[in-house]
């Protein structure tokens, strides 16, 4: 294992950049108020091409975009609200292509939020600021996809209503059927099965009080295409999907969902027999100490991409990437939201992103990819906040690169505050 510090922030505008210089204050500047709260609603679809929900019933097409309204539908208020967290599944591309979110009414940015490649489902989650008339823009480059939104939650503006902070945690497995992980039986989810897990008092997380969790969910193998639902324990299962595989692959989608007072999180199978792996990486209550856990979105942006400077990581290495100070993203922050997507790996494989004060490499993954891949994963992770024997500085993640050589992206979406 090699560990390396990459300390250029490289992709669009990189030259212009000095890393390490402050970012500007984001323009809602938090006060005490409900800016950055989340609340966390039931899933619920509200937008499908294939139905014609949320927007005319066609697929979208080459270069072509759409605006979708994400206030008042799904559990949403119409007012008071910064950003969405939306669950967002490719269906049916007819080629290779990539789809960007951005708030309706500003300039599309040169990210990706998702990279579908064939008639296969692909899912990722997003956290996507509100823009003109309470709408989200989608675009796609090429050919023709259906999108499906689910909504799953929603960042206050100050005005807004107040919602719970979010607290992060070095990661850890809390479910793995393979082995037995979380004391469950060591077996595969039957097509049609449900595994309901009681997260309260799992390592780090609290007996009482959690609202919501942020979890990297993996279906690992499955016997046949499918999907995952993840939803409170307290509800009937929305028609909604959280995770969406092919047979053989192993496939992760970071998901945020409520909790209910019995901390009890269900997962359903749709179809075929899967593992399922469950990793933890934080979680939300009404615990207010200052500032600490708002949310901030900042204008999506590339912070890193590896392919500039021609250095992937290989087989084995650990890098550190400087994440705050630059890209919106100002220093002393306490954990950060960026898509990290893996480009044409060599082999199959999977990164796992974790902070840099963090000394040995967590036993969990955050985005999972087959040889020659381009995929996409939303990560929450903690930053760097203290000073250890392994840390590079303050504000940094690594992330771990087991076995083949890949390239990879880094999109910022936002910040929590320490």
């Amino acid at each position: 294992m090699r560990w390396r510090e990459l300390t250029l922030a490289v992709g669009l505008g990189a030259s212009a950049l000095v890393v390490g210089a402050p970012a500007p204050e984001p323009a809602h500047a938090v006060v005490a108020s409900s800016a950055g709260e989340f609340t966390a609603v039931t899933p619920a679809r509200i937008l499908d091409t294939r139905k014609g929900i949320g927007a005319p019933q066609a697929p979208l097409a080459a270069a072509a975009s759409i605006d979708v309204a994400v206030l008042g539908v799904g559990g949403v208020p119409t007012i008071g609200v910064d950003a969405v967290v939306l669950n967002v599944t490719a269906v049916k591309a007819s080629e290779a292509t990539f789809v960007t979110l951005w708030p309706t009414g500003g300039s599309m940015p040169v990210v990706s939020t998702l990279n579908p490649g064939g008639a296969m489902a692909v899912a990722n989650m997003a956290v996507v600021p509100v823009g003109t008339d309470g709408k989200v823009s989608a675009y796609n480059e090429r050919g023709s996809v259906h999108l499906l939104f689910d909504v799953v939650g929603f960042y206050s503006t100050a005005s807004g209503p107040a919602g719970s902070r979010f607290h992060a945690v070095n990661p850890f497995r809390a479910v793995d059927t393979r082995n037995g992980t979380g004391g469950i039986a060591k077996r595969s989810l039957a097509p049609g099965a449900s595994l309901r897990f009681d997260f309260r008092n799992r390592g780090p997380l609290p007996a009482t009080g959690m609202t919501a969790l942020v979890l990297n969910v993996t279906a690992v193998k499955p016997t046949a295409d499918g999907y995952l639902t993840v939803f409170p324990g307290d509800v009937a299962r929305p028609s909604t999907s959280s995770v969406n595989f092919p047979a053989g692959q192993v496939v992760p989608n970071l998901v945020t969902v409520r909790v209910p007072a019995t901390g009890v999180v269900e997962f359903y199978n749709a179809s075929g027999s899967t593992h399922l792996v469950v990793d933890v990486v934080g979680y939300y209550d009404n615990v207010r100490n200052g500032d600490s856990g708002r949310f901030a979105t900042v204008p999506p942006k590339r912070s890193w991409d590896t392919r500039d400077e021609n250095h992937p990581l290989g087989p084995g290495d650990v890098d550190a990437f400087e994440v705050a100070g630059f890209d919106g993203i100002p220093l002393g922050v306490g954990a950060v939201a960026l898509t990290v997507t893996a480009v044409q790996p060599t082999a199959a494989g999977y990164f796992t992103v974790f902070p840099d004060d963090v000394c040995t490499v967590p036993n969990v993954s955050s985005l999972n990819f087959s040889a020659g891949q381009n995929v996409p994963n939303m990560v929450i992770t903690r930053v760097s906040t203290a000073a250890t024997e392994c840390s590079l500085g303050l504000g940094r993640v690594d992330i771990y690169n087991p076995n083949g050589t890949t390239h990879l992206l880094i999109d910022v979406a936002g910040y929590f505050m320490a």
